[in-house]
């Protein structure tokens, strides 16, 4: 008796752990698929060679759809951004910084080329930066100048060395526009010295805010002097409620008077 023929003789040999291509119809292993979490299998239906072909035959096309789509779905990409961002925020800040790491000297002289080309554009850049992060900004000098006090009191001695004119004119410069900071270090030195008690510049430009930058003597406008209602010869402490903006003229005549004139109606 001749036995039956089998249902899979004459059939292809199928390998395990392979997948059938839809575009070419061959086997292939499951390493030429690329995963597609979206499909039932976990894999895409073309195998890497066919959707690498069709992608260099249809490159205009692929290139259109995905900038209509791009335009069309504007605000729920940026979203999707944006959430990927918040939630891998340590993540991304890892890959980045490896990738830094692996690359730094090319980083640092593709940074270096650039600024040379566009020096005005890097500036605004930097400003801008500076403005959206200015407390982290600070803190990190801080933080730096303190580990590298001694190579950064080098490079100034050095500077100075070398550009004696350019760090005269930058310091005149530096204080023409920045009168009242250097007011508010000089009394800070005097009251460590005598009184004692401290305020800070932005305490005294929101005090002469308040004041709508008039002359509390005069009531003209004009660049404010700090005063000490009671003087520091006379015992008057260094803090901001101590402290009046008067113009050069009339700090000059009140001199050494104890005279309030916040208090004046």
């Amino acid at each position: 008796m001749k036995s039956q023929p089998s249902l899979f003789e004459g059939a292809q040999e199928i390998p395990e752990l392979t997948k059938r291509c839809s575009r070419c119809s061959q086997y292939k292993p499951l390493s030429e698929f690329k995963n597609d979490c979206s499909r039932k299998g976990g894999k895409y239906p073309q195998c890497r060679g066919c959707e690498r072909e069709y992608r260099e035959q249809n490159s205009e096309k692929i290139r259109a759809h995905k900038k209509a789509y791009r335009e069309a779905n504007a605000e729920a990409i940026k979203a999707h951004k944006h959430q990927y961002q918040v939630e891998n925020a340590d993540r991304i800040r890892e890959r980045k910084h490896e990738k830094y790491l692996e690359n730094c000297d090319a980083i640092r002289e593709k940074a270096r080329a650039y600024y040379l080309r566009n020096p005005e554009k890097a500036k605004l850049a930097r400003q801008a930066y500076y403005e959206a992060h200015r407390e982290e900004a600070l803190a990190y000098l801080r933080e730096y100048r303190k580990q590298n006090k001694p190579h950064l009191a080098y490079l100034d001695r050095r500077y100075r060395a070398t550009h004696k004119e350019e760090k005269r004119e930058y310091e005149r410069q530096y204080y023409a526009k920045n009168r009242h900071v250097e007011k508010a270090k000089k009394h800070r030195r005097r009251a460590r010295e005598k009184a004692g008690g401290r305020f800070s510049s932005r305490e005294f430009r929101e005090l002469c805010e308040r004041n709508n930058h008039l002359c509390l003597c005069c009531g003209e406008r004009k660049p404010m002097t700090l005063d000490h209602i009671v003087p520091l010869s006379k015992g008057g402490k260094n803090t901001i409620d101590n402290i009046q903006p008067l113009c050069l003229g009339c700090n000059i005549k009140k001199a050494t008077q104890i005279i309030d004139y916040r208090r004046t109606p």
